[in-house]
C-alpha cells in the first residue's frame, strides 16, 4: 500500500515539487511557487487518482490519507523539520475535525 500510494503521489505531483517518506506511513509533498488554487488543484488530482486506484485494486483495504497544508514565503528562514513540523500540525488538526 505504501508503494502504491507513493507512486501515486509522483504521478500526482509536479517535477517542481519535493516528495518524500517521513517514516512509516507519513508522506510529505513540499509544493513549490503555488497559490492556493494551484495547490488545491493538485490535491484534487490526488483525490482523484486515490478513488480510482481504490476502486480498480482488488485489496481489501482501502488508501485513505489526511493533508495538512501551511504556506511559506520562498525566502523564509525556517527550516525544512520546522516547515514540516508545522503542517504536521495541521494535518493532525485537520484529520481530527473529520
Amino acid at each position: 500500500m505504501l508503494s502504491t500510494f507513493a507512486k501515486i503521489m509522483l504521478d500526482t505531483f509536479r517535477n517542481t515539487d519535493v516528495i518524500g517518506r517521513l517514516g512509516g506511513d507519513e508522506f510529505v509533498a513540499m509544493i513549490t511557487d503555488s497559490d492556493q488554487q494551484n495547490t488545491q488543484d493538485i490535491l484534487d488530482r490526488l483525490a482523484k487518482a486515490v478513488a480510482e486506484t481504490n476502486s480498480s485494486m482488488n485489496k481489501p483495504y482501502q488508501i485513505e490519507y489526511s493533508v495538512g497544508i501551511e504556506r511559506f514565503d520562498y525566502d523564509t528562514e525556517k527550516s525544512a523539520e520546522e516547515m514540516i513540523k508545522e503542517a504536521d500540525t495541521a494535518m493532525y488538526k485537520n484529520k481530527k475535525a473529520r
